[in-house]
């Protein structure tokens, strides 16, 4: 097909303003009471006469369009059609709609050919760019003088395309204002537009997501197996169960803000099935572990329960109502609506049921079928009431308080709006969209705001983070220069960071730490930092985190930074002074049992005694610990004894103060089961000392060891084959004289990233919590001081970009799904240091062997901290060396790290480093290597 080759001149004229009404605009050019351009030279002719509006491009090359400036609020739904006549011209080129502002406009066009296409123009660059290709659809009409009806149709965030009422495209664009609407015509045509209508799809609904099933471009799970067959067809989702019992769920991911005001709606058609078995939906699922359900039956009845970390509970147990349509073939229309502090239910618009708030575990949403069920989606819709945007406020200061308010309706502000090759940044749609395009680096967005510092004040942000990748963002506060800052990090898997620069020195105030109250993955995330006195208190969708000292601030800057190709979208941004007698939640301290991160030691007792204290400047109302009263003394002091089941416990300390404001705190531990002892090793051993003896009830040890020597990408240099030499040499070592079955070893050599993400699902498929595993890495590592973030480089890596490089938090994410009992990584590579958490690591551990391997251990040996070290490893010879000297039955991996942490730095330029992989089920074990 034949393209534009230039850009030439727009006319524009009338001014229209869409008011709260349905119509925006429209004409059927009887006349030319809208004053469209008319007139005529070599070049074109435009003219209105006999109920058409005639447009002819003379010329072999270019484009001419004529607009009306017609205003649209594109926050809503709307649609624009026209009926255009081709009248002559050459079949090859393009004709069609227009809409947009002057600077950045889109296009939708066709030819007599029957191609459609779909064009931006941006004039921050200068280009035309092709949002989709020139396709053939056999919905346009190509015979002499026909007419074709056009239509762009924009629902939510999607926008539907159509040729004579067909749907034959579906995209979801970037948001932009829409001041001017109008025709455009390629080279050497003449067409004749018949009428032109613009309208708004609903009197004023917003819908931030809207499924019509037309299309999967949500990529809705479909397919057929044994159990189940999900498949779009004339407009429905259809889900046909064939399983009798268990619930199967089919659903995509959808993030919905849970702090906004929201509804949730759909419409379901029962078709066949068992008539006393629920369906319905599934929100707020993170995984099958966490989730809610809202149900119906044939029978009439409805349920509302949820799983949380893999509980089941019935919210509301199953209750019969008459607003449910028991009928085959009828639908029933579902709606959640969430306001304020309660989610309401209702069936066909009917109030059933009301619960009380609590954030969603996920973004997922979808349906559910119980048993055997047939049924049918008529559409999906999620929208934000009254276009409210704030988070829940638990305090009732006044706006006159605020020292800033933005919730980014406009961009009076002016906050950096600019598409440069390294960042794109603009205020739209209520958010502040920012996206970091490089591969690296870091990038600051934000203003200077003067506080009085010797009030008391909160800042508060709404982040949603656009993409998937484990980049890292923060929010900065404080700001002076680079060199004297705050700056407050949270991942996308649940951690949060907070680093200060004082003078150019870096301090690490909280380590990476993970935390059940961050929204992982797209969610939003609320951050708060309240400052009372001396002291700032953080909180993460409004739950207190960690406090720090803070006497002064640097500076008055505060604002975002994102590394790494990274898309963030700020909902809003406030600071405001607190009122004297604001009142802040309480505090709560863990004395006993010994905390840890990510939880308690193992314990064995049928009960647990929780010692704390709770303070509060208004005094301690209660202290409840998994809804058991605590004993609660003047002074805040709390002791309560709190039955355990076997297994993982989570343990909810919640105190209230006298006001009604509440804190609440979750750890995790574990009640161990009785264990029959079973030694692996089939020999009696009466050896007295049973602290010398380990059975490891049939666990095995299992194997990943991988090298990369070689990289495709010619600016990374080779390792001389020695990592692959390193990978194929443990696995001799372990084979020969550990209990590593051949089998249960695996060497991976010059691996791709799929291939080493491939070897680790396929251990998580294989192992059990008996098993032990160890990991070896040998190749290329890399660290980013400024984003504090480290990786793995596989074969297929490339410098320039990050795409293929493995992150830290991956490698340490994947562990943990990994059910080994003991895990022990050994990295060596450049920068293999970082990935602890906290490089601050003990040598002392318990002495008896048993002992150590009675308690599950996630531990790591690295050749180094983050430094690079040299191709040819010391580390590794020195690692080979005592492993295969050994003389010992047992050998701990603490042992292994003492043997070779001194020669290793004697003879080379690095310290070898051991230590616990943090918030992954470590609990103070080591791996225990036994000889054969």
């Amino acid at each position: 097909m034949k393209l534009k080759a230039l850009f030439l001149v727009l006319f524009c004229f009338q001014t229209i303003i869409a008011q709260n009404s349905t119509e925006i605009f429209s004409d059927n050019f009887n006349s030319n009471i809208n004053n469209w351009y008319e007139g005529s030279d070599n070049k074109r002719t435009f003219s209105v006469r006999d109920g058409f509006y005639y447009f002819e491009h003379k010329q072999l090359q270019g484009s001419w369009l004529t607009t009306q400036n017609i205003t649209i609020d594109t926050k809503r739904d709307y649609k624009i059609e026209a009926a255009i006549k081709k009248i002559s011209g050459v079949k090859n080129s393009g004709y069609g709609l227009d809409w947009g502002t002057d600077n950045d406009y889109y296009e939708f066009l066709i030819t007599s050919q029957g191609y459609f296409s779909l064009y931006n123009y941006n004039k921050s660059t200068n280009q035309f760019v092709a949002l989709k290709n020139w396709e053939y659809t056999s919905y346009t009409n190509n015979s002499e003088e026909a007419s074709n009806i056009l239509s762009i149709s924009k629902i939510g965030n999607t926008t539907n395309f159509y040729v004579n009422n067909k749907l034959i495209y579906t995209a979801t664009l970037k948001a932009i204002d829409v001041n001017r609407v109008g025709f455009v015509v390629n080279q050497n045509q003449k067409i004749g537009i018949d009428n032109i209508n613009v309208s708004y799809l609903s009197n004023g609904q917003n819908f931030a997501f809207n499924e019509q099933f037309s299309s999967n471009t949500n990529y809705w799970p479909t397919g057929s197996n044994a159990d189940v067959n999900t498949y779009l067809q004339a407009g429905n989702y259809y889900f046909d169960q064939f399983k009798k019992s268990s619930g199967i769920y089919r659903f995509i991911n959808a993030p919905i803000d849970s702090y906004k005001d929201f509804e949730i709606e759909t419409e379901l058609t029962r078709i066949s099935g068992e008539n006393n078995s629920g369906y319905g939906l599934v929100f707020g699922r993170n995984d099958a572990n966490n989730q809610y359900l809202f149900n119906i039956s044939g029978t009439g009845f409805y349920r509302i329960s949820k799983y949380e970390n893999g509980v089941y509970t019935n919210i509301i147990d199953w209750k019969t109502t008459d607003a449910i349509n028991k009928n085959i073939g009828v639908a029933n229309k579902l709606k959640i609506k969430k306001d304020q502090n309660k989610y309401t239910f209702y069936i066909n618009d009917t109030y059933v049921n009301e619960i009380s708030y609590a954030p969603f575990f996920g973004n997922n949403i979808g349906f559910v079928a119980f048993s055997t069920q047939k049924f049918a989606v008529n559409y999906l819709t999620i929208q934000y009431l009254d276009g409210k945007k704030n988070v829940i406020v638990t305090n009732d200061n006044n706006d006159k308080d605020y020292i800033i308010n933005e919730d980014f309706s406009n961009n009076s502000a002016s906050w950096v709006s600019a598409n440069t090759e390294n960042y794109y940044s603009y205020v739209a749609n209520g958010k502040y969209h920012i996206e970091h395009k490089r591969e690296t680096g870091g990038w600051y967005f934000g203003k200077n705001v003067t506080i009085n510092q010797s009030k008391d004040f909160e800042i508060e942000t709404t982040l949603e983070r656009k993409t998937m990748a484990n980049t890292s963002l923060a929010f900065v506060f404080g700001k002076k220069d680079d060199n004297n800052k705050y700056e407050f990090f949270i991942t996308n898997n649940g951690s949060y960071l907070l680093r200060k620069y004082i003078n150019g020195e870096k301090t690490i105030v909280f380590d990476w730490t993970e935390s059940p109250y961050i929204a992982t993955g797209t969610a939003p995330n609320h951050l708060s930092i309240r400052k009372n006195g001396n002291q700032f208190r953080f909180f993460i969708n409004n739950q207190y985190l960690d406090k720090i000292d803070v006497y002064s601030l640097p500076g008055t800057g505060f604002g975002w930074v994102i590394y790494d190709k990274t898309v963030l979208e700020i909902d809003d941004f406030k600071i405001k002074y607190l009122q004297e007698d604001f009142n802040n939640p309480p505090e709560i301290e863990i004395i006993e049992p010994e905390v840890v991160s990510r939880g308690f030691k193992i314990v064995k007792t049928k009960n647990i005694q929780v010692r704390g204290k709770a303070t509060d400047k208004d005094g301690i109302y209660y202290v409840k610990i998994n809804d058991i009263d605590a004993y609660v003394t003047a002074n805040g002091d709390f002791n309560a004894d709190v039955p355990l089941k076997y297994g993982d416990n989570e343990l909810i300390v919640t105190a209230a103060d006298i006001k009604g404001k509440t804190t609440t705190k979750k750890f995790f531990f574990k009640r161990e089961s009785p264990v029959v002892v079973v030694n692996n090793n089939n020999n009696n051993n009466d050896d007295d000392d049973n602290d010398n003896v380990v059975t490891t009830n049939n666990g095995e040890y299992y194997a990943l060891l991988i090298g990369v020597s070689e990289y495709g990408d010619a600016k990374i240099v080779d390792l001389e084959d020695l990592p692959n030499k390193d990978a194929e040499g443990l696995a001799t070592i372990l084979k020969t004289f550990y209990n590593f079955k051949p089998e249960n070893v695996k060497v991976l050599v010059n691996a791709k990233r799929t291939e080493i993400l491939n070897a680790f699902d396929d251990l998580r498929k294989k192992l059990t919590d008996e098993d032990n595993l160890l990991i070896f890495y040998a190749g290329h590592g890399v660290y980013e001081e400024d984003s504090e973030v480290g990786y793995w480089l596989p074969s297929d890596a490339e410098k320039e970009y990050t795409a293929n490089w493995i992150q830290n938090s991956v490698i340490v994410s994947t562990i943990k799904r990994i059910k080994s009992k003991h895990t022990l990584l050994i990295s060596d590579a450049c920068f293999s240091g970082s990935i602890f958490k906290s490089r601050a690591l003990t040598e002392d551990a318990p002495t008896a062997f048993k002992k150590l391997y009675e308690l599950p251990s996630k531990k790591a040996i690295t050749s180094g901290t983050l430094k690079t070290v040299p191709n040819k490893s010391v580390f590794y010879k020195y690692l080979i060396d005592r492993l295969k000297n050994n003389n010992e039955k047992y050998m701990s991996a603490l042992d292994l790290f003492s043997a070779i942490k001194t020669p290793v730095a004697n003879n080379s330029p690095n310290v070898p480093q051991y230590g616990v992989i943090h918030g992954i089920g470590d609990e103070g074990g080591d791996f225990i290597f036994i000889k054969k």
